[in-house]
């Protein structure tokens, strides 16, 4: 109690300075109370009652302070008789005041999103131990709770997902965290994280090839990408779908190819619009000639079988889609693998309908690029007739 004035038992042995013939307590020991720090005083604590046998005193606690306490103050207790005097150290606490911590302000009350800086907590009430937390960043590592409970030093965190705009965090202060007596604060809005001003930094494209006529998605992986970007492939500008600090997906766009006929690759460069950082390198781009399809291996297959076969053809970017146009019925068939100059597919078996005499069937192929939705339609594929179906 910081207060005192509460009733306590000292239980021991000759508590007492004089007793009856009878051995009746009649005159109980001086007791005092030595209050350690921050005090640092000694108080008489006045004896109510006594046991008959002198075994236990009950005392009521004296005041400890006139100023409320900032931190525990532990007390040994001394009990004085004729015989002389007794002490039983640290036998009692006078728990501080328990009042709730406030926020003023911090100083400074802005600072880099790498964390690690030093940052002063203006308020009242700081009891330790502290815990201290930013949201978003996350707990600070406490440097310092002077005497007197008014400010607490702090190395700032470094936020966990990097921020691409300057982002304010709240700062909550947790006084005599894990004692059980925890009391918290939250101060809104009090400090914010400074978006570091990053080159962009290239890793990869996916794909890195696509048909001259554009509108195939491509992911740029890398980082420092800070939102607004631009995407130049050469000296055109890429539709932006979406992007994150690592992350960007675009849709590349067309180009005239520098010699028809030939492949034509173009430098990838991302740009900070806000910032105007350019990346520090670029990835290469290969536009191929327009997509189309040149042939098929083989070109026959029985009816009822998935024949393994090879589509040539130039501007396949995976996901492709191969579909077989079986007299109106479009049936798709299994994509095993894609290059930029051909497919491995297997093409399913016939779902339309066979004639009598069960003559071959032709087919057409039609290819579809899913990224960028361009589609070509090349060779036939004819159908034959397999062993157990015959004509009559």
């Amino acid at each position: 109690m910081v207060r005192g004035g509460e009733y306590v038992t000292i239980v021991g042995d000759d508590l007492c300075s004089y007793y009856t013939a009878s051995g009746n307590c009649v005159q109980p020991g001086k007791v005092q109370f030595q209050i350690g720090a921050p005090v640092n005083a000694t108080r008489d604590a006045p004896v109510v009652a006594a046991s008959a046998n002198g075994d236990r005193l009950i005392v009521l606690t004296p005041q400890p302070s006139p100023n409320p306490l900032t931190q525990d103050a532990m007390v040994s207790v001394v009990v004085t008789t004729v015989a002389g005097s007794a002490t039983a150290t640290d036998a009692f606490r006078y728990s501080a005041q328990q009042l709730p911590p406030l926020i003023y302000s911090l100083q400074p009350s802005s600072g880099s999103a790498r964390g690690g800086e030093t940052v002063t907590i203006y308020g009242a009430n700081f009891q330790e131990p502290v815990k201290v937390e930013f949201s978003p960043g996350g707990v600070a590592q406490v440097v310092d709770v002077p005497p007197g409970g008014n400010q607490i030093t702090v190395i700032t965190p470094q936020n966990s997902v990097p921020i691409d705009a300057d982002t304010t965090a709240s700062v909550t202060v947790t006084s005599l965290f894990g004692t059980g007596r925890d009391q918290t604060v939250t101060k809104p809005s009090a400090f914010t994280f400074k978006a570091e001003v990053t080159t962009p930094v290239l890793y990869a494209l996916s794909p890195n090839a696509g048909p001259i006529e554009g509108g195939t998605r491509v992911t740029i992986f890398g980082t420092g990408f800070q939102y607004p970007v631009q995407v130049l492939f050469g000296d055109r500008e890429a539709q932006v779908v979406s992007s994150n600090f690592n992350q960007i997906v675009c849709i590349a766009p067309s180009i005239a190819p520098s010699q028809p006929g030939s492949p034509t690759v173009v430098q990838v460069q991302v740009k900070n619009i806000l910032t105007g950082k350019v990346s520090s390198n670029t990835l290469a781009y290969r536009y191929g000639e327009a997509m189309f399809v040149s042939g098929i291996t083989p070109n026959t297959g029985y009816i009822l079988g998935w024949t393994p076969a090879t589509i040539y053809g130039q501007g396949f970017v995976a996901p492709v889609q191969v579909l077989v146009d079986q007299g109106g019925i479009q049936v798709e068939a299994e994509v095993l693998s894609v290059s930029g100059t051909s497919l491995q597919v297997k093409i399913p078996p016939y779902r339309g309908v066979i004639g009598d005499q069960c003559a071959p069937v032709t087919a057409t192929i039609k290819v579809t690029n899913l990224g960028s939705n361009l589609s070509v339609t090349g060779p036939t594929f004819t159908y034959l007739c397999s062993g157990g179906i015959s004509g009559t």
